[in-house]
């Protein structure tokens, strides 16, 4: 089984953390990841089949679920300003 979660480690960690920030269990197709530096807001891109429009998930810095967009075909980055 192919894991849907995000982590968040310091770079000062020394170890892993024992629990995802994000289980992105509604994501299909997991293809791209952003995080925008301003708000801190977690974007996942989901190409659901590869085939026809995908989605975008976003999540607040804390992890929770924010809302879902409709994209085009396999969203695979995003672009902060």
């Amino acid at each position: 089984m192919i894991s849907k979660a995000i982590y968040k480690i310091s770079i000062d960690a020394t170890t892993a953390p024992t629990a995802p920030l994000v289980t992105a269990s509604d994501v299909r197709a997991f293809y791209a990841l952003g995080v925008d530096p301003q708000t801190g807001n977690i974007y996942v891109g989901d190409a659901l089949n590869y085939a026809s429009a995908g989605a975008v998930y976003i999540y607040n810095p804390d992890g929770t679920f924010k809302i879902k967009i409709d994209a085009g075909i396999d969203p695979t980055q995003f672009i902060f300003r």
